[in-house]
């Protein structure tokens, strides 16, 4: 597990789902109504405060988002990008 799937996991179980559980696998589905439209909108704040990204409207899509693997993989890429100037 990647230190950024550790990081969207224990998010999501701590802060949008109030478990106790230390961390969701990567593996979790979140499209699948596990997260509703206000948490999905929280872990998005969440995700460009720790990382200092910035979503754009047109990347709001449910293949960056449908799992927790995908949202970590995609704040990779988003990491790994050029700087617009």
């Amino acid at each position: 597990m990647s230190e950024i799937e550790q990081e969207v996991g224990s998010y999501v179980a701590r802060e949008l789902l109030e478990d106790e559980e230390e961390s969701l696998p990567p593996s979790t589905v979140l499209t699948n109504g596990l997260l509703d439209s206000w948490a999905m909108m929280q872990l998005v704040f969440f995700l460009e405060e720790k990382y200092d990204l910035t979503f754009e409207m047109d990347e709001f899509v449910d293949e960056h988002f449908e799992s927790i693997a995908t949202v970590a993989s995609f704040v990779q890429r988003k990491l790994a990008a050029p700087e617009p100037s």
